[in-house]
């Protein structure tokens, strides 16, 4: 590889005679890993390598078509970049004792450190995951929608529109935009965009990022900085803005159990790389902070419980609300129903909870999101199919059951028991509801 000619005096002047294993490594194929969703597990074939900080992981070992597993488009798993996992350790450790109420993913897309956000906190708080750009919000929005947790709403603002949610968050992640150098190992047009003014351009962006969102985060809660770049302009210099300009504290993290993880120390804090050359990865900084000042305890607020019930497709839960917009229904957290509302006057929402689907007429066209999440009775008719079959549904092509049903109306299509979405049984015909835009475009291969 052609590597920038100034990329690689900055890498030497700061991991010295290392700069050469990195790079080194930076030229050898990496493979895939990928996470579990919790709340659909299944018999996986990936093999037993797991990624060290994360439990519910695969560290894959050959490639991996994962456009042609059914179960990657149930959101049965998500395929990440596994020293971005390491958030997962960051927050375990963060909230061993009490769990966050609210969470903010600021720079959310495509998804990944937010579908882990999710797991992690198990539907016990709300997650707010936010993304500006229109494209990649959509990209978001398909992410999190099969992940299907009902604790979180997607927004599409700037950084400064959260300052209207003042003293609002335990916890914000900035997964902050950077000059990519950790995506250079399997993305060349990120190789020949870097620049040093690119750099410089994302250093400012970066402090003011973190300088506009500090507002929403309590006093107490924390903040946690990562980015996918090496250049200290991005990471340690952030870091001590933050500490030294805006009066936040560092936060350590042990990581003695990890002993190729990179401490480095900043002038008044301490982050931690992940290196290509001494962990499976692509290259990661990161860091965490507190906002000083005594925690800042809400009132608790009831909440009143909709008389919509859909008890012929749901699950009875008493801790679950259905809140209706414009003849859609969704499922949210009773608890936070009225966080709704105070996120709702101040920032842009694109989507919430779990959409169990819109009514036309008297009937109820239920949304590909509530096929895919576990709100649904248990009992509810379904037709399996095998893998062939199951990239035919995916696909929108005509496909077979493995046993033509004698129910008509609405119904599940499973495949190893994993629920993939929904089609209408009409006297003998099947009509695919998969969603168009989400559909494999790939010719199939058997």
């Amino acid at each position: 590889m052609n590597w920038p000619i100034e990329f690689i005096k900055n890498l030497k002047l700061k991991f010295g005679d290392e700069y050469t294993e990195i790079l080194n490594s930076m030229d050898q194929k990496q493979f895939s890993s990928i996470r579990f969703n919790p709340k659909k597990r299944y018999d996986d074939s990936f093999g037993q390598k797991k990624v060290k900080w994360e439990t519910e992981s695969r560290q894959l070992e050959n490639e991996y078509s994962f456009v042609f597993d059914p179960l990657w488009h149930a959101g049965a798993y998500y395929v990440q970049e596994s020293s971005s996992m390491f958030l997962g350790f960051v927050f375990d450790q963060l909230f061993h004792e009490k769990q966050p109420q609210t969470v903010l993913d600021l720079c959310a897309a495509p998804g990944g450190k937010s579908t882990h956000l999710l797991s992690k906190m198990d539907e016990k708080g709300i997650l707010v995951s936010n993304e500006i750009l229109p494209k990649r919000n959509a990209i978001l929005r398909e992410n999190i929608q099969k992940w299907a947790y009902s604790n979180v709403i997607i927004t599409q603002n700037k950084p400064i529109d959260f300052q209207k949610t003042s003293n609002f968050f335990d916890l914000i992640l900035i997964d902050a935009p950077c000059s990519g150098e950790g995506l250079f190992r399997k993305n060349n047009k990120a190789v020949n965009e870097w620049s040093v003014e690119n750099v410089n351009i994302c250093s400012i962006r970066q402090h003011q990022i973190v300088e506009n969102v500090l507002p929403s985060l309590k006093n107490g809660g924390y903040l946690i900085y990562s980015t996918c770049t090496f250049e200290k302009s991005e990471n340690e210099d952030i870091i001590d803005y933050a500490i030294n300009e805006l009066d936040l504290l560092s936060v350590e993290i042990d990581v003695s159990e990890f002993p190729n993880i990179t401490k480095t120390k900043t002038k008044g804090g301490i982050g931690y790389y992940f290196l290509p050359n001494k962990v499976d990865g692509s290259g990661l900084f990161m860091a965490v902070l507190q906002k000083k000042g005594l925690p800042f305890e809400p009132k608790q607020q009831v909440s009143s419980k909709s008389n919509v019930t859909f008890s012929e497709w749901l699950k009875p839960n008493e801790s679950i609300n259905i809140i209706e917009k414009n003849d859609r229904f969704f499922l949210f957290p009773l608890a936070f129903t009225q966080q709704i509302s105070q996120l709702s006057q101040a920032l842009y929402i694109t989507y919430l909870g779990i959409e169990i689907g819109q009514m036309k007429g008297k009937e109820l066209i239920p949304s590909h999101q509530l096929a895919l999440s576990d709100c649904l009775k248990s009992d509810f008719q379904y037709i399996a199919v095998d893998k062939e079959n199951a990239l035919k549904y995916l696909k929108r092509l005509h496909f077979e059951p493995l046993d033509m049903p004698d129910f008509l109306g609405w119904t599940l299509v499973k495949y190893e028991n994993i629920n993939l979405g929904w089609v209408k049984l009409i006297q003998g015909r099947i009509n695919n509801y998969f969603p168009l835009n989400w559909r494999i475009i790939k010719d199939l291969e058997f």
